[in-house]
């Protein structure tokens, strides 16, 4: 079986930008550590930063942190000054020539591929004797261990490149913590804004499409723990196009409120259409 899969790459590989701090005082840094999945009940990301790094002044202070993508063809070079120099000798922003993008909680950077906004769970500095010898000595030999910090992903931006810098910016999350629901809001390369909300349970699937505006697009997931919050924001505020369901018990149907919902939608896999 080959384990080395996009997976195990998406830190070692993608470089991502660590950043914490607001839009007046901050740090970045690039990382290729980094491990994804669920604890807690919860979508987590966990980073790694020794305390003589300066991003580790910010990472204990604030309670956010961000994850940023760039395309490291384009980037290599920005990403290199940014994981070998320290924010306390130099204007990383300014070196860089990255452009500050201010979400509800956190720092990223305009032109990234991907953001993921997490709150921060828990810190704890790993043990170096309980580490095998061999990663000791490769990693510490001079001391200075990682701190582990776990964050909960409250927030996904993702850049599509549909036609390279032309691109839907989407952000998706679950209603619970059993994964049960899922919603996704979408800003597009137009200037629209939807929705769509999606159940499976034991009784089928049920899904949703809105239309809604600027305002739901920037508070989807930034509620501390969101149980429904979202999908209750997106339907109360959003303008509903569609409805389909495929129940287990029952005959399958749609209900269309307005006839320009695939346009409208054409990013989201609609139920009730069939494969051309």
């Amino acid at each position: 079986m080959d384990l080395k899969t996009d997976i195990f790459e998406f830190f070692d590989e993608g470089w991502p930008i660590l950043t914490a701090g607001n839009k007046d005082n901050f740090n970045m840094m690039t990382i290729s550590w980094g491990e994804m999945g669920t604890l807690w009940g919860k979508p987590v990301v966990s980073v790694f930063v020794r305390e003589s790094r300066y991003t580790h002044e910010f990472m204990d202070k604030e309670d956010y942190f961000t994850l940023s993508f760039v395309n490291r063809m384009w980037y290599n070079e920005q990403l290199k000054l940014l994981g070998s120099k320290s924010g306390r000798d130099m204007d990383k922003l300014k070196e860089t020539g990255f452009t500050v993008f201010e979400r509800p909680h956190g720092i990223s950077f305009t032109d990234v591929r991907m953001i993921i906004v997490c709150r921060k769970l828990f810190k704890q500095q790993l043990d170096m004797d309980a580490m095998p010898e061999e990663i000791r000595t490769k990693f510490y030999k001079n001391g200075d261990p990682h701190d582990m910090y776990i964050g909960e992903v409250v927030e996904i931006l993702n850049d599509t490149y549909k036609d390279e810098r032309s691109s839907n910016l989407y952000k998706t999350g679950i209603g619970t913590g059993d994964s049960s629901s899922r919603w996704t809001v979408c800003m597009s390369n137009t200037g629209t804004y939807t929705a769509e909300l999606y159940f499976m349970g034991a009784g089928g699937a049920h899904q949703w499409l809105y239309e809604i505006d600027k305002d739901v697009f920037d508070q989807a997931g930034t509620f501390e723990n969101d149980d429904y919050k979202t999908e209750k924001l997106i339907k109360e505020k959003g303008r509903r196009l569609y409805e389909a369901a495929d129940e287990r018990d029952s005959q399958a149907w749609q209900a269309v409120a307005d006839t320009d919902y695939d346009t409208l939608c054409s990013w989201a896999h609609i139920m009730g259409h069939k494969e051309q």
